[in-house]
């Protein structure tokens, strides 16, 4: 079976939302994906008619600020299926210095009868994009929470190089590098 190409572009440098915005939308709609409205609740807004996903996600690639904030859009072939992000809060989150950055990112699932995207390497390539982002513009210092069922999450982010610094009955919070 032939695989498909996987990559990882900026949302700054992807000029024609409407593709990714119908992809997004599709997907995020399934209910298949609803662990996702359930972890990252603010992707719903990404689940409404396409003209206001294309809206939303042109809003998002104005924030985008090297160094600051990064999102990411997920590919498989030229369908979009995930966002990842790096922010600097700038406030104090969890107890966690304000200027340590925020890394998240979700695949989505397949709609049914296709090939997955889950469990095909998309979180590993955007975790590799994601740290040499934060290991070249963010100090090389950043944090993860990842729900505790969410075993696939877990081993990536510990087979990436983050440890396990905090833990609540939902959620463990992870951290890559050394504070600054």
């Amino acid at each position: 079976m032939k695989s498909i190409q996987q990559h990882v572009l900026p949302l700054n440098q992807i000029d024609n939302l409407q593709p990714v915005a119908e992809s997004l939308r599709t997907l995020l709609i399934l209910p298949s994906n609803i662990d996702i409205a359930k972890e990252f609740p603010q992707t719903v807004k990404y689940t409404g008619d396409v003209e206001n996903v294309m809206r939303d996600l042109a809003e998002t690639r104005e924030r985008f600020i090297e160094g600051d904030r990064e999102d990411y859009i997920l590919f498989a072939g030229k369908t979009a299926v995930g966002m990842s992000q790096i922010a600097l809060p700038h406030y104090a989150y969890l107890n966690m210095d304000p200027e340590c950055p925020i890394t998240s990112s979700y695949v989505c699932n397949a709609p049914e009868g296709s090939k997955p995207y889950r469990g095909q390497g998309l979180g590993r390539l955007s975790m590799e994009v994601r740290l040499d982002a934060v290991n070249q513009r963010f100090g090389g210092y950043a944090m993860t929470m990842v729900k505790h069922d969410n075993v696939p999450s877990i081993g990536l982010v510990l087979s990436s190089g983050f440890v396990l610094t905090g833990s609540n009955a939902i959620s463990g919070t992870y951290t890559y590098g050394n504070p600054r």
